[in-house]
């Protein structure tokens, strides 16, 4: 018997989704599980972990087709969906995964359907006529796919009161399954940290609206200690120019590596190497954020902010949380830096805490224990 992940995206694509389905799948793996992966068109795998692809678009005649020759082949008795509303059609207005699992639900009585809600909808907002589409359709796919499936897992406790309410019928069926580090590559012996009065800050992903990229390094511009420099992960010299007004831009390069996409040791080089990382999300620091669990498992001290969406579990994290707005946020990273000192005790705490709760041994035994 085999499980069939289903997700849009798959290595050898660079980005969350793709990130943690990999790693997910390959950790089932390891613990004798046989998983199959249904994805995009371009992506690959080892020969471990058999692999079948979507070609162009994700229609329910390409879902049923290529799930009856799996079927055949490998004998399902469990589908996960890795659901992101946007990822299985334009704005994520596509409704043949849902049309699937019903169908599935209908004719395969014997086969469970699950779903891993890493986002659950387009947010609806008065002044802007293309959510009053995107909204209910989203909905109506998180609805018909939450009722369908015997299991649902959330990347939040707060997706997980979302659905609850959203779908009271379900709730006894939810369970909290945060997301791991994206990054999982051994650890080298740490790199001696130069002797400076200046702060070496991570700052890990793309620049994107949900971390308020544009308003924050703004706010740095103006108020930001004369210490700190940054550490551009996931981000060239060219985007930061194209994303950024000119006077932003600047201010970052005069105290600024960008780094661009790099490899995951690579990564953990310039973490070894830096003294802290930013984490700035409008949503505040929640389970889901693959950047700060990477920064917690290698034992990089971390300045979030708070908002009430983030995890009881997470509160309770040797992390550095100031309140939720980006003012607050650079007084109190301000006050960080002055107070830096070479106390190692809090990389030992992060370490050990991550792999308390968010390792990916720990994630995989979640799930198992609730299938």
């Amino acid at each position: 018997m085999s499980v069939l992940v289903v997700s849009s995206k798959f290595k050898p694509t660079m980005d969350g989704l793709s990130d943690y389905t990999t790693k997910f799948v390959s950790n089932l793996n390891k613990n004798n599980e046989s998983v199959v992966v249904l994805t995009h068109e371009n992506a690959i795998s080892d020969e471990s972990i058999p692999l079948y692809k979507i070609s162009k678009r994700w229609s329910f005649w390409q879902l049923l087709k290529n799930f009856n020759k799996i079927h055949k082949k490998h004998d399902i008795d469990r589908i996960l969906i890795q659901f992101v509303p946007y990822m299985y059609g334009r704005a994520g207005i596509n409704f043949s995964l849902p049309l699937f699992v019903l169908f599935i639900k209908v004719f395969y009585r014997d086969i469970k359907v699950q779903v891993m809600f890493h986002e659950l909808w387009y947010p609806f907002f008065y002044h802007q006529p293309k959510s009053w589409i995107i909204h209910p359709c989203h909905r109506i796919s998180v609805s018909i796919i939450g009722n369908v499936s015997s299991r649902i897992f959330c990347s939040t406790e707060n997706f997980v009161k979302e659905i609850s309410y959203y779908l009271p019928l379900c709730k006894d069926k939810i369970t909290h399954l945060p997301v791991p580090s994206n990054i999982t590559v051994e650890e080298n012996s740490e790199i001696a940290k130069e002797e400076s009065d200046k702060v070496k800050i991570v700052h890990f992903g793309t620049l994107h609206s949900s971390k308020s990229s544009l308003e924050l390094f703004r706010h740095f511009k103006k108020a930001v200690s004369h210490k700190a420099q940054f550490e551009f992960i996931g981000v060239s010299r060219e985007e930061c120019e194209k994303y950024f007004d000119h006077d932003t831009y600047q201010f970052l390069v005069s105290r600024s590596q960008f780094h661009g996409k790099v490899n995951s040791s690579k990564v953990v080089e310039i973490f070894n190497s830096s003294d802290l990382m930013i984490a700035y999300f409008i949503d505040g620091a929640t389970t889901r954020r693959g950047s700060l669990m990477a920064a917690m498992k290698y034992g990089l001290p971390v300045v979030t902010n708070l908002s009430f969406t983030t995890d009881n579990v997470l509160r309770e994290a040797p992390l550095y949380f100031s309140e939720d707005n980006i003012e607050n946020f650079t007084e109190y990273l301000n006050n960080i830096i002055e107070e830096k000192t070479k106390d190692e005790l809090i990389r030992v705490k992060l370490k050990e805490y991550y792999q308390r709760y968010f390792s990916w041994d720990r994630c995989v035994e979640n799930y198992l224990l609730n299938i």
